[in-house]
């Protein structure tokens, strides 16, 4: 509509009488639009306001902004929290003998009765637990107490411990010595085992234990197939 108005310039030059006819009937269209305003919300208001009308609608327009969402806030919140690594209680190798609360007795054995599938568990174990300072203290303190409950009758072969659960292999001269010191470490006060399991095999002339247990009481137990 401005560009229809002429300037101060231009009012002051004689127009043709075609041009006057139009412009009257542009005016003329224009005195009803401050009822098409009213009837319109989303119309815009030209007229002056005063100073303290003026004052208010800067007030409203900014508590307005102020109750629009930040998007870019929401963006970087959605980016961080996409960014933010899974949490877990466990290590990687420990998911995988765990299942509905208890040490999973299928997957447990699965590795217990074969040396090669137990030694290569228990490496991918000593290898998440270098990067955890928690799981290499409970490893030293299970070590310990599981070295003074085997003794002189043999020999701690390999143990590694996660957050949750440790594993290793103890070697005994008889057969009789492993089922003693097992007895000696589950009973022991200083550590807390829960749902031990455990495979014996003789190895030239010693007699190998391998064992997996849960050392949290968040895992209590065994976990076995409903049809054993």
């Amino acid at each position: 509509m401005e560009n229809l108005i002429p300037s101060r310039m231009e009012r002051d030059v004689a127009m043709p009488r075609a041009i006057r006819a139009t412009l009257l009937l542009v005016l003329s269209q224009c005195a009803g639009c401050s009822h098409e305003e009213a009837a319109n919300p989303n119309a815009v208001d030209l007229e002056p306001k005063s100073s303290a009308g003026y004052a208010n609608q800067l007030e409203n327009d900014a508590r307005a902004g102020d109750e629009r969402p930040d998007i870019n806030t929401e963006t970087r919140a959605a980016g961080q929290q996409s960014l933010e690594p899974p949490n877990s209680i466990y290590l990687a190798t420990e998911t995988r003998f765990i299942e509905h609360g208890g040490l999973s007795r299928v997957r447990a054995d699965e590795v217990l009765e074969s040396r090669e599938r137990f030694s290569r568990a228990l490496d991918e174990m000593s290898s998440d637990a270098a990067r955890s300072m928690e799981a290499q203290d409970q490893a030293a303190h299970y070590r310990s107490a599981l070295t003074q409950a085997v003794g002189a009758d043999g020999a701690v072969a390999s143990f590694s411990c996660g957050l949750s659960m440790c594993m290793g292999t103890v070697q005994t001269r008889k057969e009789v010595d492993n089922e003693q010191w097992t007895l000696r470490f589950l009973e022991a006060d200083s550590t807390r085992v829960f749902g031990h399991m455990s495979a014996m095999e003789q190895v030239g002339n010693l007699h190998e234990s391998r064992f997996i247990f849960s050392t949290d009481p968040n895992l209590p137990g065994i976990v076995v197939p409903i049809n054993d």
